[in-house]
Parts: structure tokens; sequence; C-alpha cells
């Protein structure tokens, strides 16, 4: 792939976006394309700022991280698209879109450990990205973490 400069990012995500937005996300009912731009409208609709938009629109675009199609998923590996996503982002967002492109990962064990509530309500597909991302523990289980993945411990309190 050719260096994208900052006058062309826009233009290549708009061309992932055209050619690979179509595919569906481990069989759920939407596109990642539809999923992404859900999220940002959902963002939109809560108030959050402009930074907060972009990062919910590009949180999944890590899952693009080149042209060959993403199976790891479907084959049971984790594929680190947050970190993917954000080191790609970096050379051409701020800080305030590419954090929480790195973090929602971490945003999402964080918020099903602390709200059964939001747990039941993930998708099947999310639920087997957990599973992958070894982020699922159980109740009582709390995480310490040197802040690399896979050097996660679970700890009973």
């Amino acid at each position: 792939m050719d260096r994208i400069g900052i006058d062309g990012i826009v233009d290549h995500l708009e061309d992932v976006f055209r050619r690979r937005g179509a595919e569906s996300y481990l069989g759920e009912q939407v596109t990642m394309a539809q999923h992404m731009l859900q999220t940002a409208q959902c963002a939109e609709q809560a108030g959050a700022d402009n930074s907060q938009i972009v990062a919910a629109l590009l949180h999944d675009i890590g899952h693009y991280k080149n042209e060959i199609p993403e199976t790891s998923l479907a084959k049971g590996v984790d594929n680190f698209h947050e970190e993917a996503g954000a080191n790609f982002l970096e050379d051409f967002f701020p800080i305030s879109v590419v954090e929480p492109i790195r973090q929602h990962v971490a945003a999402k064990r964080y918020l099903c450990a602390v709200n059964p509530g939001y747990f039941k309500r993930l998708s099947s597909a999310s639920v087997h990205s957990l599973k992958l991302q070894e982020l699922i523990f159980p109740t009582g289980c709390r995480l310490f973490t040197d802040g690399k993945r896979g050097t996660r411990k679970p700890r009973i309190d």
C-alpha cells in the first residue's frame, strides 16, 4: 500500500468503507459499516463532541488492517483490531480520537465487569470477541494488568 498523506486520509477511509464496509461481522445482522455508523450516530445523539463521534465512527477500522479478508475472529484468534486501528490513525488524528479507539475493547470489558446488564445486551459476535480477547471473568473477579494484552491476571477478591 502506498503511503497515505494527511491530505489523503479521508479519501482512504472512504475507500475502505466503500470497498469493505458491506462485510458482515461474524454473521451479525448489520454490516461493519452499519455498525460503525450506528455507533457514531449514538455518540452524536448522546451529545458527544466531534472527537468522540469520529472515534465512535472509526473504532473498528483496525479490522481492515490489510486488504486480506479478516478471518481471525472466525478462526478463534484475537486480531487486536483496537491497537491496529489506533496505530494507523495516530498519524492523522489527535489523541482525543485515537485513544478511545485504542481503549474501546478495554472499555467494553470494564462495562461488562461493573454492569451485568451491559453484558446481557451484547450480541453473540461481541461475546465471542470478548472470549477471544480473554476478557470474560467470573462474577467477583477483578482484573489486574501491567497494561499489555495477554498479561492480565484475574484475582478473586
